[in-house]
C-alpha cells in the first residue's frame, strides 16, 4: 500500500487533467463530496478484474481503457 497511494494520487491527477482539458464532459463535479464519488466510480470503470475481490480488490488500473 506504500507505493499504491502515489500511484493511485497519480491516476486521480490524470484522470482530472483529461476532465479539464475535455472542458468538464466527462462526469466530474468541481468540488464537494460527489467529486470523491466520482472519481471512484472512474477507478472503478478503469480498473480490470484480476480475481477475487476479497485478495485483490478492484484489480489493477488500465487508463487505456475508453
Amino acid at each position: 500500500t506504500s507505493m499504491a497511494a502515489p500511484h493511485l494520487t497519480g491516476v486521480v491527477a490524470l484522470l482530472l487533467a483529461k476532465h479539464w482539458k475535455d472542458q468538464g464532459s466527462t462526469p466530474i463535479s468541481r468540488s464537494g463530496p460527489t467529486k470523491v464519488d466520482q472519481v471512484i466510480e472512474h477507478l472503478v470503470w478503469f480498473s480490470v478484474n484480476v480475481g477475487d475481490p476479497k485478495r485483490f480488490g478492484h484489480g489493477y488500473i488500465d487508463l487505456s481503457k475508453k
